[in-house]
């Protein structure tokens, strides 16, 4: 897909995100999550390996937040293309990420010596999370595996270095890149402290003396504890319906809108405003709409729909008053509800009204998302 300057390319996530941009006259690319480990063995990696072919590099990788079909394709991809002067794939210029110990504000390795008993808890915190790719298949385990933390420092990536601690709202509001410009509209130290936080009350459950110490393994426990946890909806309707089906999608649009997610892993998601040649771009992660709204503009060319598509990331409300050129949504359907049918009507109630939205793109297989896009 190529928008003006900017090509988009949509790699199959499953239920994940996996979304490039490539600017072309600047000649900066920008990776933004990585999908589940077979989204980088099966799409991911031949095409940066061509890219590495020609010399090209990756200037931007942003892994949004600790979800699995976020950050286990990133964690292989960093696995497999080892050091970052020596790439076995293609250079990483640089890697926007909010580890344990940067939210934190602690340098960790793998020298300092953890008491018995809290060892054992982020050990098994960190074991539990033996993850599964949407065919039931074994896709990584945080027992056997490095957490993404010590892929990006053990090989020397630089890591949020435009940054004075985090990437935050706090920290710094806007990273320039030539004509490119991002603002980060979340999350805030607020979001992230508070992520931090609940994973600590959560030890404490286990282990009453919490000893925080620059060990890796705390990296790895944080990783382990988030990553696994499944924000499943209560309200899940299967859309994969067959073509011959009615479905009224204006009915749809008209549902109430759902309970807002005030998830804390998807609050602590970062989401970037992109600005390129009078264009914008919308990319939050997984992070809610009502969370970022009151910094955006009323008009949008390009939103990546948050949170798959679900209801309750975006409302009826900024659907039917923004002005959105186009809508990305990166899902397959098969898990969690995404997307939601009720913001699937309400974008095409947008697409057949007054013109605001001119088409909703998708890597989706799900016959009645295919009929809209062809």
């Amino acid at each position: 897909m190529k928008i003006g300057n900017i090509e988009i390319v949509m790699f199959s996530a499953g239920s994940g995100d996996c979304i490039l941009l490539h600017f072309i006259k600047e000649h900066f690319r920008i990776l933004i999550d990585g999908g589940y480990v077979y989204t980088f063995n099966n799409y991911l990696k031949t095409y940066l390996e061509r890219l590495g072919k020609m010399g090209e590099s990756i200037d931007l990788l942003i892994v949004t937040h600790i979800d699995r079909d976020h950050i286990n394709g990133i964690k292989k991809f960093l696995k497999v293309n080892g050091d970052a002067k020596h790439p076995n794939i293609i250079f990483v210029k640089e890697i926007w990420f909010n580890g344990f110990q940067n939210i934190f504000g602690i340098k960790c390795d793998a020298c300092e010596e953890i008491p018995f008993v809290e060892k054992c808890v982020l050990e098994n915190m960190a074991a539990q999370s033996i993850d599964q790719d949407e065919n039931g298949l074994k896709d990584i385990s945080f027992g056997d595996a490095e957490s993404l933390v010590e892929l990006i420092v053990n090989n020397g990536y630089d890591w949020n270095t435009s940054f004075n601690k985090m990437v935050s709202r706090n920290d710094t509001l806007e990273v320039v890149y030539g004509d490119i410009n991002i603002s980060i509209l979340n999350p805030s130290e607020k979001e992230l402290n508070n992520l931090t936080q609940e994973w600590i009350d959560e030890l404490k459950k286990s282990s009453r003396d919490v000893i925080i110490s620059n060990n890796h393994l705390f990296d790895r426990a944080f990783e382990g504890c988030w990553v696994y946890d499944e924000n499943i909806e209560n309200n899940y309707c299967n859309i994969s319906f067959s073509e011959e089906e009615i479905f009224s999608w204006r009915e749809k649009a008209e549902l109430d809108d759902d309970i807002p997610d005030d998830t804390i892993q998807n609050l602590s998601s970062i989401a970037v405003l992109i600005k390129n040649e009078k264009k914008t771009l919308l990319f939050p992660g997984d992070c809610p709409m009502y969370q970022i709204k009151k910094y955006l503009p009323d008009k949008i060319d390009i939103v990546k729909l948050p949170h798959h598509g679900s209801g309750k990331s975006i409302d009826k409300e900024f659907i039917r008053t923004k002005k959105v050129d186009y809508y990305l949504l990166s899902t397959d359907g098969k898990r969690y509800g995404h997307p939601s049918e009720k913001v699937i009507g309400n974008i095409v109630l947008m697409l057949t009204l007054d013109g605001n939205t001119k088409t909703l793109l998708s890597v989706s297989d799900l016959p009645c998302i295919l009929s809209l896009i062809q």
